[in-house]
């Protein structure tokens, strides 16, 4: 005889094999078969789409930054939701946050961009002595 579990949401017993594997789960199963899990979270996510989405950002500013969502959102409010550059407000005209600066080489956190500034930035490969030339070319140049 092949062992089952009770879905909880179709009711049904199925197989083992019908369930994803979870540690703490009753014979180390989830408590809905696989097709009730994904319609369900596909659900929950639809539901919560701005919580999903804060939820991946904050996933990968971690991964990326080493910093979390909460410090993330200080260094904001410590900068006024503006770009610490230009000083242009929490989201740009396209509706993009402002993205995490940091230093290339040692990869500490600088401030909170705009993508305008953080491109610039990067175009200029974070170096002064190119920047400096660029203020030089424009000074040059203004009047």
């Amino acid at each position: 005889m092949v062992e089952g579990k009770y879905c909880y949401k179709c009711k049904q017993t199925k197989p083992l094999s019908k369930f994803f594997n979870h540690k703490l789960g009753k014979q180390g199963k989830t408590k809905l078969c696989k097709k009730c899990h994904v319609e369900s979270t596909k659900k929950w996510k639809n539901n919560n789409k701005d919580r999903v989405k804060r939820y991946g950002y904050a996933s990968n500013i971690k991964r990326r930054y080493g910093i979390n969502y909460k410090e993330y959102e200080e260094i904001l409010r410590q900068q006024e939701y503006k770009c610490a550059l230009c000083g242009s407000y929490k989201y740009d005209v396209l509706n993009r946050r402002l993205g995490v600066d940091h230093n290339h080489k040692t990869g500490e956190v600088r401030g909170l961009l705009c993508n305008c500034c953080n491109r610039g930035l990067g175009n200029f490969k974070d170096s002064v002595e190119l920047l400096t030339k660029a203020i030089n070319y424009l000074v040059k140049f203004h009047g």
